[in-house]
């Protein structure tokens, strides 16, 4: 559940690392960073973003100089995208002789896809508003590219051929930071505010105040004390 061991057991080669990502973690339809290297590790999927920030975190361990890429996908890519996660689901179902760890995780997504269908279908009304909902996520897509031999090369999990990209962003993970600002991440914001009587009245202050982010603290214990 962490690079080092996945280098350990993939090795080190980049067609290798992408393939155990494309192969070993299933699409979710969600926008932003929510899990990150670690969260995708620990549940064998993610979005677009998040399994591309894993691979970006693997193939930087391995040597490699790497970027990630986005663009907003036309309308159609994205519901053939939601298409094929729902079909994805469902063949995870048909039963077999499969291990019970991935019958474990199969079982995990399904639930996860399950309960993000009736969040958004009970925010957007119809069944047709909530696959809307999700193929608007879906459109928000996410990849890696690798420099090699002075070109960037597209290395995308999710097997989109997509256009080129609207931006790219160079990425460092080493130091568990994300390089996105929070428009493309889920944060939690945690304040401390105090309250006092002065002059007879009730007054407020705010003593503490930090943003974080899931995806950069899964995992971590995070403690705070006081006095």
């Amino acid at each position: 559940v962490d690079i080092a061991g996945v280098l350990e057991e993939v090795g080190r080669r980049p067609e290798d690392l992408f393939a155990w990502v494309r192969d070993e973690t299933s699409p979710l339809p969600y926008r932003g960073a929510l899990r990150g290297p670690s969260g995708v590790l620990l549940e064998r999927a993610g979005n677009s973003l998040d399994r591309s920030l894993l691979l970006a975190a693997l193939l930087e361990a391995a040597g490699c100089e790497v970027r990630l890429a986005n663009v907003t996908l036309p309308r159609e890519s994205a519901s053939g995208l939601l298409s094929r996660l729902v079909e994805g689901i469902a063949a995870a179902g048909g039963g077999g002789e499969e291990p019970s760890e991935i019958r474990q995780a199969g079982d995990r997504v399904r639930r996860i896809a399950e309960g993000l269908r009736k969040a958004l279908g009970d925010g957007a009304g119809t069944g047709e508003e909530a696959e809307a909902s999700l193929a608007e996520a879906l459109a928000d897509h996410w990849w890696v590219q690798r420099r090699r031999e002075g070109k960037w090369v597209d290395l995308d999990p999710a097997g989109v051929t997509a256009p080129a990209p609207s931006r790219t962003v160079p990425v460092s993970l080493g130091g568990g930071r994300i390089p996105l600002p929070a428009a493309d991440c889920h944060e939690v914001d945690l304040r401390i505010v105090i309250e006092a009587f002065r002059e007879g009245k009730l007054a407020t202050d705010r003593v503490f105040e930090m943003t974080l982010r899931p995806a950069e603290v899964l995992g971590r214990s995070i403690n705070f004390v006081h006095s």
